[in-house]
């Protein structure tokens, strides 16, 4: 019996004691014996999902990032190639897998070792005349080779390249090697790309400086550039520059929150921006996706066991309905409401971490430059060593001037709930 089917039944089991009960368990199964992994078929490949992760039981779900796997679904053809910087554990590939068919090639880069470990296992479960052509490189890419300091994060897909300024135990720093992806991809002898991902938690900019050959040939015909503002400096001045690196090579593109065209006076309005951005030389390809919805990817599971397994997930570790909503305002555009629902929420359920994220960053976003302290600092009490918290301090405390005006969210002010407010 396979460990997730061992592990289905025993979830459904055991007694609920509180709202937490059975996520407390889950957290506790390692060290009774257990894998929490739930096993996902996307195309010729199964992919192991930990349901203690919320990225990844989003995966297992079909919940996360629909639009991507959408865009990338239409964008790449039979028999296409598809290159991945920052592959992780090859969620993205197995859809890219199923679109190119066995007669495409998939070019997948990957730094972290944990990651590529858990990668290449995922591309062994598909059968050899189902998968395509697959090279994995365990590297990172750069504007230039050489070796960089990463960061080996606990969350599976936070790891990253750090500079020597930033304030993280050396415990968790190794040394990783990087690549110039267009030296790669010479060696490789790739002259076309279907689609290309690149997903390096803050260090795309130079990613894409390594890439400048291959997009001044038009080799790339679509892009998905995947965005971490927590780990960039100034967030607006790099989005430009990533946005210039790749427009001048005659791109367009679409924003996901709202599918308008990007251009510069597009990302200037927002003052954080906090969001996938999609590329492609395919002019009607781009304009179809332009205010338009995406559809959402079909979730298959292997076995009814895995699929009790999920609902077992979405029970004990999903957000709460509430949380959902007040998420959805704010990708909807209704900044404002979101804050105010979201600081009445958090004075009722202090311990809810990851909604008090959001809010900080929406209060920092509307120029509520202390409020979003206020949030920040209790979770910097709580995680001292994420580094993402700690460079949004320094800079709220070195470049207040940088937030200290709202923009395009309108009356952002006559919204905002002062601190010590009731929750309805």
């Amino acid at each position: 019996m396979e460990t997730v089917s061992l592990l289905a039944s025993v979830l459904r089991r055991w007694p609920r004691f509180g709202r937490w009960g059975n996520r407390e368990r889950i957290q506790r199964l390692p060290f009774l014996g257990f894998e929490p992994v739930a096993w996902r078929q996307i195309g010729p490949m199964r992919i192991g999902l930990d349901v203690r992760d919320k990225y990844q039981y989003e995966m297992l779900l079909g919940e996360y990032e629909p639009l991507a796997t959408e865009f990338l679904s239409r964008a790449l053809p039979p028999g296409g190639t598809y290159v991945d910087v920052g592959a992780q554990l090859g969620f993205t590939a197995a859809f890219a897998a199923q679109a190119v068919g066995p007669s495409g090639r998939l070019i997948l880069f990957e730094p972290d070792p944990r990651a590529l470990k858990r990668l290449r296992r995922h591309l062994q479960t598909a059968k050899r005349n189902q998968l395509p052509e697959v090279h994995t490189v365990a590297a990172g890419c750069s504007s230039k080779p050489g070796e960089l300091r990463f960061h080996e994060s606990p969350i599976l897909g936070h790891s990253r390249v750090v500079s020597k300024n930033e304030k993280i135990p050396e415990c968790q720093i190794t040394r990783v090697p990087v690549l110039q992806c267009d030296h790669v991809l010479r060696k490789l002898g790739v002259r076309n790309i279907d689609f290309l991902k690149v997903d390096v938690e803050g260090h795309e900019k130079h990613a894409l400086a390594g890439l400048q050959q291959t997009l001044s040939r038009g080799s790339a015909h679509s892009i998905l550039v995947e965005k971490n503002h927590f780990l960039q400096g100034d967030p607006v001045r790099e989005t430009l520059q990533i946005h210039a690196m790749i427009a001048r090579h005659g791109y367009e593109g679409f924003h996901e929150a709202d599918r308008r065209p990007i251009t510069r006076e597009s990302l200037l309005s927002k003052s954080i921006p906090l969001e996938n951005l999609f590329y492609s030389r395919n002019k009607k390809l781009i304009r179809s996706f332009i205010g338009g919805e995406p559809r959402v990817a079909e979730t298959k599971f292997c076995s009814r066991e895995i699929q009790n397994l999920a609902n077992d997930a979405i029970q004990c570790l999903s957000l709460e309905e509430e949380i959902r909503e007040i998420i959805l305002l704010a990708k909807n555009g209704a900044v404002p409401e979101a804050i105010v629902r979201g600081e009445r929420f958090l004075t009722g359920e202090p311990e809810t971490d990851w909604l008090r994220g959001h809010v900080a960053h929406w209060q920092l976003a509307v120029g509520n430059v202390e409020r979003a302290g206020y949030h920040y600092r209790l979770l910097h009490e709580k995680m001292p060593d994420e580094p993402g918290i700690c460079r949004v301090l320094e800079e709220i405390e070195s470049t207040r001037s940088l937030y200290s005006q709202p923009h395009s969210i309108p009356e952002a002010h006559d919204c905002l709930i002062p601190l010590g407010s009731s929750r309805n």
